[in-house]
């Protein structure tokens, strides 16, 4: 490896990815976001669970027409996911890439058939979120359950007449999208989310909410008997801003240790 690679993981990450996992006056990347959704990813037992990558969630969130939107959801099977998490980032310039200054984390339930915005700075994330949700809720199938091919048909079907408008919200936990629910599709709810203390660590909060989550149905428990803002609450505290960092860059020298160059 060479340009300060330190090992590829699924990708390549370089000894400057690693800055801000040692420097806690540091905003955390893309990179490291990416290279920890991975090996979450990594992690599930299921297949029914996603952990899309910022770049990703970033695209989806700005194609110009649903056609992008609609075959990344075909070829990924969107609409059999128990659970899809996006990375939201509030940049609005598609040039820039994750460049905004603050992250947060959108998870679908199919259980709850909703999408949950956890925002460790409440109401700062709203606009990028509820803009990835209205261009990906009509490509995420019948919540409730996993939907059968014929449901699914009869669902696109109805897609193709629905809108729905998005309402603001006043507290945690408000649907904002309730003309959505007649026709099945999912709402949009901003969840309770432990708060960050400084400026800094929206990206560990993401991080550390979506190990929450892999942790608790990443091996295919039900999760009729658990809700994903429970597992938040229970499992994410403001600790966390000490002590992340360091359990990433432990995880990624024990990872580099067995990786054969």
């Amino acid at each position: 490896m060479s340009n300060g690679e330190v090992f590829k993981y699924k990708d390549i990450l370089r000894e400057s990815d690693l800055d801000p996992l040692k420097n806690k006056s540091c905003f955390l990347t893309e990179d490291i976001i990416a290279f920890y959704f991975r090996y979450l990813s990594s992690l599930c037992k299921t297949d029914d669970i996603m952990l899309l990558l910022p770049s990703e969630s970033f695209s989806l969130a700005n194609y110009e027409d649903d056609n992008g939107v609609s075959t990344f959801a075909e070829n990924e099977k969107l609409s059999t996911k128990r659970l899809v998490v996006f990375p939201v980032n509030d940049c609005y310039d598609f040039s820039e890439g994750d460049r905004g200054s603050h992250w947060s984390v959108l998870v679908y339930s199919r259980s709850m058939n909703a999408f949950l915005h956890f925002d460790s700075i409440a109401g700062t994330n709203n606009l990028p979120a509820e803009k990835l949700y209205e261009a990906v809720k009509k490509y995420i199938g019948v919540g409730g359950q996993v939907p059968s091919a014929a449901l699914m048909k009869k669902q696109k079907n109805k897609n193709k007449k629905a809108s729905a408008v998005s309402q603001p919200v006043s507290k945690p936990c408000q649907v904002v999208a309730n003309a959505a629910a007649p026709d099945g599709l999912p709402v949009f709810k901003e969840a309770e989310t432990p708060q960050q203390t400084n400026t800094i660590d929206c990206g560990i909060y993401v991080l550390a909410i979506v190990k929450a989550i892999i942790d608790c149905f990443g091996d295919g428990s039900d999760s009729n008997t658990t809700d994903v803002p429970s597992v938040v609450a229970t499992d994410v505290h403001q600790s966390i801003e000490s002590t992340m960092r360091t359990e990433i860059l432990e995880l990624v020298n024990n990872l580099r240790k067995n990786v054969i160059e």
